[in-house]
């Protein structure tokens, strides 16, 4: 896949961290057929130190070393001799490409040469605080690193909660899936199904086109997950997702989940309101429409449906409509707000809304 995970912008995700001074890497791969644990700082002035150890008897390498121009990474490894001197022992040179550091391991003499494959195991910053753990992500990524062709800027930022390992882990599942992997593999999958594999192809079928017209070959991506209501009883994480793959605009939409926090389970329509109901909401949604903006002239109200995208506050009741769903493109996202006068008749009684 087309990843090639760019030093400078591993160096970029330090700034969204005052507490970080250089970019920490943490890589498990092998070096021959030695399993090994890596762990490389990169410094803004493209220097590198770390070490690795060897996973069966945990020896410890030091690694020091420097990022040359064509972001080739190369290391000296030093170890400890008998007279507690520190003294090369060999060499390391590659590259970071696939969210991989790969190259050669050669020893002093350069008389050995194997292979090492270092997958990176934790791309992301990280920063606690206030009971919350926020993930950022920043990388631009070439879609050829052969020539000086634009690619794609990726960002995301990530929020979760941490002081309750079990609505971490319901929150993380819900949003990301893949319940067998940790939080850090989740987000890593994310990005690599969404966004490295899908403008990897796009890249690739619209090559002829950027190549020869590279200003339109610049791609996008944006992720946001952030806290948008709580209180004792619920959680709302709000999600925020934009595109840019050529064309007039960029293509964005909005989610939001709730979560009840004392049943540890995410509310859907099913929890809150009675299916008898039904008309009577939509028809509802189709009177605060247009209260709110004139909703006939922009669409007709035949494409209004009860969305099952939906959050609330102390006051309010809200449905949210992404682009495209029941107006134009021009209408952007649409949140129809209901306070809880007009609506809560429609309640089933287990729902214990914020208002009470």
């Amino acid at each position: 896949m087309l990843r090639v995970f760019t030093l400078l912008f591993f160096i970029s995700c330090v700034a969204h961290s005052q507490a970080l001074v250089s970019n920490h890497l943490h890589m498990e791969g092998n070096i021959g057929k030695n399993t090994v644990s890596m762990f490389l700082d990169i410094h803004d002035n493209d220097s590198i130190n770390g070490g690795y150890f060897y996973n069966h008897n945990k020896k410890y390498v030091k690694l020091k070393g420097v990022i040359t121009k064509d972001k080739q990474i190369n290391l000296t490894e030093i170890t400890e001799s008998t007279s507690f001197k520190d003294s090369v022992s060999g060499f390391l040179t590659g590259k970071l490409v696939y969210g991989k550091f790969n190259g050669y391991h050669e020893n002093t003499e350069k008389t050995s040469k194997v292979k090492f494959n270092l997958p990176i195991k934790n791309t992301f910053q990280k920063k606690d605080s206030s009971g919350y753990t926020v993930y950022f992500y920043n990388q631009y990524l070439q879609f050829f690193p052969d020539t000086d062709i634009t690619g794609i800027s990726v960002y995301e930022h990530i929020l979760l909660p941490n002081s309750n390992k079990r609505l971490q882990k319901l929150i993380a599942d819900t949003i990301f899936s893949d319940p067998l992997l940790s939080i850090d593999e989740k987000i890593q999958k994310d990005i690599d199904d969404k966004v490295f594999d899908y403008f990897e192809d796009l890249s690739q079928e619209e090559k002829d086109l950027i190549i020869d017209a590279p200003g339109m070959s610049y791609y996008s991506y944006r992720k946001y997950i952030d806290k948008s209501f709580e209180n004792k009883d619920f959680l709302i994480m709000k999600v925020f997702n934009l595109n840019y793959t050529g064309g007039a605009h960029d293509l964005f939409y909005y989610r939001y989940y709730v979560f009840d926090k004392k049943h540890f389970k995410q509310l859907t329509l099913n929890d809150i309101f009675y299916k008898s109901d039904t008309a009577k909401i939509r028809n509802l949604i189709i009177k605060k429409l247009n209260e709110q903006m004139d909703f006939e002239k922009i669409y007709n109200t035949n494409r209004v449906f009860i969305s099952d995208n939906f959050f609330f506050d102390n006051k309010n009741f809200y449905f949210v409509y992404n682009i495209y769903e029941i107006a134009a493109f021009s209408g952007g996202e649409i949140i129809v707000k209901i306070p809880y006068r007009e609506i809560k008749n429609y309640f089933i009684p287990l729902f214990n809304y914020p208002e009470r």
